[in-house]
């Protein structure tokens, strides 16, 4: 085994290298707490991989990348980078998630919700309220939004590089000749109209919101236009965002304010207005129940809670009007026709902010319990 410095700031930050056959016996090492030379022999049970598409590690056990097959992009630097970052299976214990350095900038945000799809999952199993299979639903949450993710990386280098050669600037290795020729482009009349086309042909390239949070687990098909985001309410899309206001004791008092002040163009109101989020509701280590009133809803959860407690498994209720307020009209709008809540209607949201299923007042406890022992594969 060999132990590396990680060159950070960090006294306890070290690279480590372990071997293990990814069967589960074979034995991982890595440095104990407060650097010594001495080491800690654990088994593992699962390892998350994020060496990226070049990974050596899936080299050796033959599993080959899928996507894109292309190779080359360019962004504000030019590399070349294999963007293909979803491997075909998932081998024993092993799980793999987007390279963050991958996908031409895309890869950070897969990345991250990558681990934040399975690291819940893997908890789960590992604290027994959860049935192994739940693991395999990762790859078919994931392996969708990599493909899309890295495909639109692709075109949008193949954009902004033709753009580039339009002014003058692509594939010229003297700086100042590319120079000369980008401020000659940017001042000929001639080339106004197809530099303003150019630069709205970026949009998706700077504004992808659909591709960052507008994806839906279980749908095949790429978004229309990465630049039109819009809130989905149904499974598998990741709840919609609205500024709410904390009524009580509710969950401020765990979760700290969000502060926006460094918008200049907020008013202290709007300030105020923008401290917590729908989101800030869903619990990382529970089921959240989302709901319009609290009749019959209220009801239903206690004996939801009582069951799904037996199992180890936590659940939480907030209530509108009760618990939180909406502080947005068009938001509060949106939840109640396009959410359900003006029906008393309510979201069964998982504990990675994903929708698990759109509740009607109609919908039992019997069914609140399938859908979630479902998921977990119980």
């Amino acid at each position: 085994m060999e132990m590396r410095r990680h060159g950070s700031p960090r006294d306890d930050a070290y690279w480590v290298n372990f071997v293990t056959n990814l069967s589960g016996s074979a034995l991982a090492c890595y440095p104990t707490s407060g650097w010594t030379p001495k080491s800690s022999m654990q088994r593992p049970r699962h390892v998350i991989a994020c060496d990226g598409a070049k990974s050596e590690v899936r080299k050796d056990l033959g599993i080959e990348c899928e996507g894109e097959d292309g190779y080359e992009t360019m962004m504000t630097i030019h590399f070349n980078a294999d963007l293909r970052p979803v491997v075909k299976d998932r081998v024993g214990m092993l799980h793999w998630i987007t390279d963050p350095a991958c996908s031409g900038g895309l890869g950070l945000n897969s990345g991250i919700a990558d681990a934040h799809n399975l690291v819940y999952k893997i908890t789960a199993v590992h604290q027994g309220w959860a049935g192994d299979s739940i693991l395999d639903s990762y790859d078919a949450d994931r392996r969708q939004i990599a493909l899309v993710n890295s495909a639109q990386s692709v075109k949008n280098g193949k954009k902004i590089f033709s753009f580039l050669k339009a002014l003058g600037t692509a594939g010229i290795d003297d700086v100042e000749k590319a120079r000369d020729n980008l401020h000659k482009s940017i001042h000929d009349p001639a080339k106004q109209d197809m530099i303003a086309r150019e630069v709205e042909s970026q949009r998706e390239h700077f504004d992808n919101l659909e591709i960052h949070i507008g994806y839906v687990y279980g749908d095949k098909e790429a978004p229309a236009h990465a630049s039109k985001y819009t809130p989905k309410f149904v499974a598998g899309a990741r709840t919609p965002h609205a500024w709410i206001k904390p009524l009580g004791a509710c969950f401020s008092d765990d979760i700290s304010p969000l502060d926006v002040s460094y918008v200049k163009e907020f008013t202290a109101s709007g300030v105020a207005s923008r401290q917590y989020s729908t989101l800030d509701l869903c619990g990382m280590d529970a089921f959240t129940l989302l709901v319009s009133r609290a009749d019959p809803w209220r009801l239903k959860f206690e004996e939801l809670q009582a069951a799904l407690s037996r199992r180890n498994i936590k659940a939480q209720l907030w209530v509108a009007n009760v618990d939180f307020e909406f502080n947005d009209a068009k938001q509060k709008l949106l939840f109640e026709t396009s959410g359900g809540f003006a029906a008393g209607g309510a979201l069964l949201v998982r504990p990675d902010q994903h929708i698990l299923q759109c509740s009607s007042v109609e919908t039992t406890l019997e069914e609140l319990e399938a859908v979630i022992l479902g998921h977990l594969g119980l």
